[in-house]
């Protein structure tokens, strides 16, 4: 989506050793998809002198440019955008051209240079265009810039003598791997890239900074996977989780091993119940590929085979007699031929009987076979297949932090790169000590170069996620590790992981055995999962593309209990109280029905409190009401101006352990239409 920086100043613009400028801090930025409202819940605070207003809630791209004139305006005048003059009063941002003509620096900026005027008259645009909403685009701002660019001869980019690469400024590029073969061959100052930076480009895409065109992985663009499950009464679900395994391996965005995207992956389950014929919806796979216009295939069958071919199931499976369905390796090889535009074809058989692939010339084949064109293969119990346990375990064993499912066995692939070689031999090591004998894979390649062995990245390091997960009433944090294997998708990341881990605190603070009630966790939303996004400015995390961002960026994630003012439509809040039982029998006698509340009946239920907080003696049965009084107070201060509008109050109050020592308050708001739902 279009990325609003909303922040740009002359503070945030950096210059390496070659002077070429970077925008950094990315703190107030926000993705703007397709579609969407450019709205934000709380309003962003910019810079003063920069904005045309110092706070506002509606984000539009004409707020950079604005920014982005008063820069071009410091730069010619050298004068400071948050001062005010003290003749007049008036920031930088307010004067009109003739004040920042007859302000223009002569010695930096001579009156002969033909392209002054023109300059100024860009940065006078980019201000005007706050007023005028829609009239400027980024593209027109870029187009006025390059002209004045090559009229005075300027490079937009000057490349570093080193071979360090220009994204991240750390990592090496090799200009032997295939990350050096970029896709603009008539670029004359490629841009040069590490493979982690190419690597991450999947889900943070990357232009070159000298001909402007997308740079396209070497892995992952391009690419889509059809995996098919053959059909077997008994063995049904190995099959299916074979390649459900091999599946999210290949389309992870937590490790992007091949970067497939998940809408280019075809699953064919021959076991499923379908009005369609197994045969047909293979075939129908390949035709969704080619719609995608795919140049790599990779392909994965796991099942039985024989001299026929692909097991993919019977002509009746009312009878356990009827024959068997096939579809054999001429009829794979068709479909391949079929999807225009093919390059290259990544297969792996996972089978007894595996027959070598024959592919037109111009293909690059490159076929993994679990075993020879005359071997059987084994499976062992409920452990499915030795032959794609080990190829999963390739792509993620290192990454995820597991051991090797060899016993004493300390294996890794090094490089930064998954090759048919490195793949090879892995497969190979692993097969031939797992306790079967004569399994013996093989390979068949064809048009094979250099810059085709390269199959996936490689993950040579362990991958966490570090949560700073904080308990904020009870006053304890604790760090929590989180491996890849159980992320597996972002909405259980709270309820699953994150939320358990809270309670498990408190009950090691409170030195007690309890368990926690399972219900509890669907209360998880109250968590908000959040990085610092620049000086006193936060970002929540919401969704995986967020976390990997910001993984990827070296944040620390912070987890904690939303606070009451901060609640909002779909941002429930919540807290603990302990010893508790007082708040909960008394918002009950209160509140029987558990109405929602609406800003007069929340006032009537902290008078009602108070009251009942001056009849109990008892200090410690007063705390915990008194702390639940001064929740409520902090939530109607926030909420009493708009948030409350046409919007109710709903109050849960839960038990967390078994035995009531611990409980849950959950506050969210409502709208009427939810209330009818509900």
């Amino acid at each position: 989506g279009t990325i609003l920086h909303m922040d740009i100043k002359s503070k945030n613009v950096v210059i390496d050793s070659e002077l070429n400028a970077r925008l950094i801090d990315f703190g107030l930025a926000r993705e703007v998809k397709e579609g969407e409202e450019l709205q934000t819940a709380t309003p962003v605070y910019g810079t003063e002198g920069y904005f045309p207003t110092v706070q506002h809630k509606r984000l539009t791209p004409e707020h950079d440019y604005h920014n982005f004139g008063i820069v071009i305006r410091e730069l010619l005048t050298g004068v400071d955008p948050t001062e005010y003059e003290k003749d007049n009063n008036r920031q930088l941002r307010k004067w009109d051209s003739i004040s920042v003509e007859n302000s223009t620096h002569d010695r930096v900026w001579p009156k002969e240079f033909n392209t002054r005027q023109k300059i100024r008259a860009l940065a006078d645009k980019c201000i005007d265009s706050i007023k005028k909403e829609g009239t400027l685009k980024s593209k027109g701002i870029c187009d006025e810039l390059k002209d004045i660019m090559r009229t005075n001869g300027v490079k937009t980019w000057k490349g570093w003598n080193d071979q360090r690469c220009e994204i991240c400024m750390v990592n090496e590029h090799d200009a032997k791997s295939p990350v050096a073969a970029i896709n603009h061959k008539d670029c004359p100052g490629k841009i040069k890239i590490c493979p982690a930076c190419m690597r991450n480009s999947y889900f943070n895409p990357i232009k070159c900074h000298t001909c402007d065109n997308d740079i396209k992985a070497v892995i992952g663009d391009g690419w889509g996977a059809v995996l098919i499950a053959g059909y077997d009464e008994h063995e049904a679900n190995l099959f299916k989780k074979d390649v459900t395994a091999f599946g999210d391996a290949i389309t992870s965005t937590v490790l992007p091993t091949m970067c497939i995207s998940k809408s280019n992956l075809v699953v064919v389950d021959c076991n499923a119940k379908s009005k369609e014929s197994a045969s047909s919806r293979i075939e129908k796979a390949f035709k969704i590929l080619e719609s995608k216009h795919v140049h790599t295939l990779v392909f994965l069958y796991s099942g039985h085979n024989c001299n026929f071919g692909f097991q993919i199931g019977r002509t009746s499976t009312q009878d356990e007699n009827s024959e068997y369905l096939f579809f054999n390796i001429d009829e794979l090889c068709k479909c391949i031929e079929e999807i225009n535009g093919l390059e290259k074809v990544i297969v792996f058989l996972d089978c007894c009987y595996a027959k070598p692939l024959n592919v037109p010339d111009h293909i690059c084949l490159i076929q993994f076979k679990a075993i020879g064109p005359h071997d059987q293969t084994k499976v062992i119990g409920a452990k499915g297949s030795i032959f794609t346990r080990y190829l999963v375990q390739a792509f993620t064993m290192k990454a995820s932090g597991e051991k090797c499912k060899l016993q004493d066995c300390d294996c890794s692939i090094t490089s930064d790169f998954i090759t048919l070689g490195s793949l090879w031999d892995y497969i190979l090591r692993h097969s031939q000590h797992d306790g079967i004998e004569k399994m013996i894979p093989y390979q068949n390649t064809k048009n094979v170069r250099w810059d085709t062995m390269f199959l996936a990245y490689n993950y040579n390091f362990k991958v966490k996620f570090c949560f700073d997960v904080r308990v904020p009433d009870a006053n304890i944090n604790q760090m929590i590790e989180v491996l890849p294997r159980q992320l597996t998708e972002f909405k259980a990341l709270k309820p699953g992981i994150l939320f358990p881990a809270c309670f498990d605190m408190l009950t090691k603070q409170m030195n007690m055995q309890a368990s926690v009630r399972p219900d509890v966790t669907r209360y998880a939303d109250i968590l908000a999962i959040e990085v610092d996004g620049g000086p006193k400015q936060t970002q929540e995390i919401d969704n995986m593309e967020k976390l990997l961002l910001a993984w990827n960026s070296k944040l620390l994630f912070r987890c904690r209990f939303r606070q009451c003012n901060e609640i909002d439509n779909g941002r429930p809040v919540g807290f603990v109280l302990k010893n508790d039982n007082i708040v909960c029998k008394i918002l009950s006698r209160l509140n029987p029905e558990q109405h929602p509340l609406d800003i007069d009946g929340l006032e009537e239920l902290m008078t009602a409190l108070n009251t009942e907080e001056d009849n109990i003696k008892h200090t410690e049965l007063v705390k915990p009401l008194k702390l639940f009084n001064d929740k409520l107070s902090a939530l109607l201060h926030a909420a009493k101006d708009n948030k409350l509008k046409n919007r109710k109050l709903t109050i849960n109050c839960m038990d967390v352990f078994e035995d009531g020592s611990v409980t849950l308050v959950y506050m969210e708001l409502t709208s009427p239409e939810e209330q009818l739902d509900n």
